[in-house]
């Protein structure tokens, strides 16, 4: 019986370095892969990103790049302005939005 145990644990162990080997990943994530596997099973808290509300904008606003000397360069090299917000213009947010914050996974993470 303990050595049925052992057995299993040490092929869970070898499952675990192998799956750090198959994806490059160095052999600490081996503890990773394991709260991973704790989270699915609801044993430990999912590490999901709390939602931050954005509120919305009051008015309008300018968008894009509004340096003109900036602009005047871009300009002469057209191949690049479509990396850029040229022309600029005017935008508004009407509701509001949200966005994740990952600080908290972070902390889940580094437990």
């Amino acid at each position: 019986m303990q050595a049925g145990l052992l057995v299993g644990l040490v092929i869970y162990v070898a499952e675990s370095y192998l799956w750090t080997l198959n994806n490059a990943l160095p052999p600490g994530y081996m503890l990773m892969q394991q709260k991973f596997r704790l989270m699915t099973l609801g044993w430990l808290p999912a590490s999901l990103p709390e939602m931050v509300e954005i509120p919305a904008s009051n008015g309008e606003f300018q968008m894009g790049i509004l340096d003109e000397d900036f602009v005047g360069i871009v300009k002469n090299q057209p191949e690049f302005i479509k990396n850029f917000g040229i022309p600029s213009t005017t935008a508004s947010i009407e509701p509001p939005g949200q966005i994740a914050d990952f600080s908290s996974v972070l902390r889940i993470q580094d437990l």
